[in-house]
């Protein structure tokens, strides 16, 4: 007679999987977003090396091509996406705050300071 098996895959805590594709996210600083950085990056089959670039945005994914899982009886395999979400710190020293307000201020100044808006300059 004919064997028939069922497979169930349990989730992990790092990789989702979706078909023949995973999925992870990657958290990354300021930073790293801003100036770029080289990360390693963790897949079903260890790390790799990326590249981020200077300006990467929130949410950006990218895909590592043949990095999923296998696909049965053929030589393919899925890919593996990764989405890099910035951290923002939650809480900040009087020094790294003097330097963030000293970066918004040679990007232009969008902090709505408390002398602005006494000036009328914000609404």
């Amino acid at each position: 007679g004919d064997l028939l098996v069922q497979v169930r895959v349990g989730t992990h805590p790092v990789f989702g999987r979706d078909e023949y594709d995973i999925y992870t996210a990657v958290p990354i600083s300021f930073a790293q977003a801003a100036l770029g950085d080289t990360l390693r990056l963790e897949t079903i089959d260890g790390q790799v090396e990326y590249e981020l670039r200077a300006g990467t945005q929130p949410n950006t994914r990218i895909r590592l091509r043949g990095k999923g899982v296998p696909v049965p009886r053929r030589s393919e395999r899925g890919d593996h996406y990764v989405t890099f979400t910035v951290q923002v710190p939650e809480h900040l020293n009087r020094e790294q705050k003097e330097a963030l307000q000293a970066f918004d201020a040679a990007c232009g100044g969008t902090l709505s300071a408390p002398e602005k808006k006494k000036k009328g300059l914000f609404k």
